[in-house]
């Protein structure tokens, strides 16, 4: 949530900079600080029923990741395996990477699709997120 608001904080600064000397693209960074505000807010209420979103806490990585990747701006394909389901850090951990390897890529990479792969190998998770 600090990442979110950090990036929220500079994309409304040059927002503020630009209204006057681009507007269409002032308008475009406040639409885009907007949308980054309501991911603040989601990610917020994750945190407020605590470290782990209820969905990850409840149901898993299998239940979480799909969850997580159909919030991404990016159209995302889903494949987890990951039976037995592993502890509860090491999902808390797989969850916030994956989250924050979608926001990168939905900020930065101007992708038309990305792919999340999770698979566990014995006590082994492996976690890939490729976009095109």
């Amino acid at each position: 949530a600090q990442q979110r608001m950090v990036s929220l904080a500079m994309t409304l600064g040059l927002a503020q900079q630009k209204l006057a000397t681009d507007p269409e693209q002032g308008a475009r960074l406040v639409a885009e600080a907007h949308e980054e505000a309501k991911r603040a807010l989601q990610d917020l209420r994750d945190l407020a029923r605590g470290i782990h979103p209820a969905v990850l806490t409840d149901h898993g990585l299998e239940a979480a990741l799909p969850a997580l990747a159909a919030r991404c701006p990016v159209p995302a394909r889903v494949d987890v395996a990951v039976a037995p389901r592993p502890t509860p850090s090491v999902e808390s951990a797989a969850y916030f990477v994956v989250a924050e390897a979608l926001t990168n890529v939905a900020r930065h990479a101007h992708a038309s699709s990305v792919v999340i792969t999770a698979r566990r190998d014995g006590d082994v998770l492996t976690i890939d997120v490729r976009d095109d």
